[in-house]
């Protein structure tokens, strides 16, 4: 009965029943083993991260025991479950716009249908050598005004994440290039072979400066240039920034233009940073469980996948999960290492990319690099206390009525598409930022001042406010060779 059954996702905690665990179970659990039927034993839900997580959407967390009788045999077979829940986030205008930017479905393919393609894939042609690993797709649905999607929580695996305040070393890095290197390799060969947007053209995000690069100008105005005229001593760094600001902020809006790419196409993760990579943890020398020496790693948070320039994935993983000094000492050795892994790859895949050298790599890095260094700032402001205390998923009452979860609903269709104009996401942007900027001026907190300020010195080192070189021969992260 419970197979057949149409049941509404849940929307929050409360909305959580055993009949719809149970129901969720079964679908699962009949995707391998036709006529199979789940009996719950225990159930305990409990809310999956704390506030400052900086998770878009609300994470539950499902522990179950439960029998599983599959035809054909006489005894049922006792499972555990540990799951992760995602809803969609809270506050319904939110949500809605993640709706109308496809970010939903955009997660939800990746776990059921997309990485799996991928897999096989590659698996036919390497032997397996270069798979993508993503937690265990359970359920789904993403219909309407309904979201949710359900996974293996990979932290019962023993698996757990950087701490996102401290930077990955040299080997972590690697080990996200590597998983990056396979993800655009794999969908740059799958592509020539299948046409990737004619089977998924949701992926192809129309408004991608919306998405990627509006606050840019508050950014540079109301946080970089203020900032650096508070500090003594820099009076001349400070006069270059206010003269390359047409040329930077020019070169960040252009980034993402039809025609302007030099390298492939491929699918971007789009969010790669410490919290959305899940590293298998090992015993250290101490005999301390530590992901710093992991050899194993999971991607998770697929809501910002899209199909885009490669090195744009680069600079979101390197600027908010490695320091300057990393970048400064070892950035020839990681991209060199990502170069690597790509060509390896589409070779193998039987679709070798051509005209396409580490040199010609890196001068399409250095066209991002005016992107690559605002996104840099904008990233490191999310680590600040005062983004800590910023709710991203506020709880909400879940008790509405129907009619008025009706017209909430109605309301967010309607003022959603409104606040993804420039002028409305410029403006929120401009006054999220505020008390962030107030921290940074205080100097209350001198650990986030100096990320701040580190990223702006390596551009400056790097040449990407000498205004009078052209694009391709400035750099946010490293000298033109």
């Amino acid at each position: 009965l419970f197979r057949y059954r149409i049941m509404k996702a849940p929307t929050r905690r409360n909305e959580i029943t055993k009949d719809w665990v149970h129901f969720m179970l079964n679908e699962y659990e009949n995707r391998t083993n036709n006529g199979a039927k789940v009996t719950i034993k225990s159930l305990d839900i409990s809310k999956a991260t704390k506030p400052g997580d900086g998770y878009s959407g609300d994470l539950m967390k499902l522990d179950i025991t439960a029998a599983v009788h599959c035809d054909g045999e006489k005894n049922p077979e006792d499972k555990e479950y540990n799951l992760i829940v995602k809803l969609a986030n809270p506050n319904q205008v939110i949500s809605m716009m993640q709706t109308v930017m496809g970010q939903n479905i955009r997660e939800l393919t990746a776990y059921s249908e997309l990485i799996t393609d991928f897999n096989k894939f590659q698996s036919e042609r390497t032997n397996n050598e270069l798979q993508i690993r993503i937690p265990e797709y359970i359920y789904g649905k993403c219909a309407d005004d309904e979201f949710v999607l359900v996974m293996q929580n990979m932290k019962s695996c023993d698996f757990d994440t950087n701490n996102k305040i401290e930077p990955m070393n040299i080997h972590q890095a690697k080990m996200v290039l590597e998983q990056l290197a396979r993800l655009h390799a794999i969908s740059y060969a799958y592509d020539k072979k299948y046409g990737f947007l004619k089977k998924f053209p949701f992926y192809k995000v129309d408004n991608i400066k919306t998405m990627f690069n509006i606050g840019f100008k508050s950014l540079y105005d109301d946080l970089i240039i203020e900032y650096i005229g508070t500090l003594s001593g820099r009076e001349t760094l400070l006069k270059k920034i206010k003269a390359a600001k047409s040329t930077v902020l020019k070169d960040a809006d252009e980034a993402f233009e039809e025609g302007s790419f030099l390298n492939i196409m491929c699918l971007m993760h789009g969010d790669t940073w410490n919290n959305n990579i899940i590293f298998k943890q090992k015993l250290d020398k101490e005999g301390e469980k530590s992901v710093k020496n992991s050899d194993d790693l999971v991607l998770i948070d697929w809501q910002l996948t899209h199909w885009n320039t490669s090195v744009a994935d680069l600079y979101y993983f390197l600027f908010s999960s490695t320091t300057p000094e990393i970048r400064k000492d070892h950035l020839e050795e990681l991209l060199q290492y990502y170069h690597y892994i790509f060509i390896d790859a589409t070779t193998k895949l039987s679709s070798p990319v051509p005209f396409w050298t580490y040199k010609q790599f890196k001068q399409e890095y250095n066209r991002l690099a005016s992107y690559g260094f605002l996104k840099g700032i904008m990233f490191t402001l999310m680590l600040s206390d005062a983004a800590q205390e910023f709710k991203f998923a506020p709880e909400g009452s879940g008790d509405d009525n129907f009619i008025t979860k009706k017209i909430k609903t109605g309301l967010s269709k309607l003022i959603a598409p409104m606040l993804m104009k420039p002028f409305a996401m410029e403006a929120y942007t401009k006054k999220m930022i505020q008390p962030m900027k107030k921290e940074l001026l205080s100097g209350k907190t001198p650990t986030f001042s100096q990320r701040i300020l580190s990223i702006v010195l390596e551009a400056e080192e790097n040449g990407l406010f000498d205004v009078e070189l052209p694009s391709n021969q400035r750099s946010g992260t490293f000298k033109c060779i």
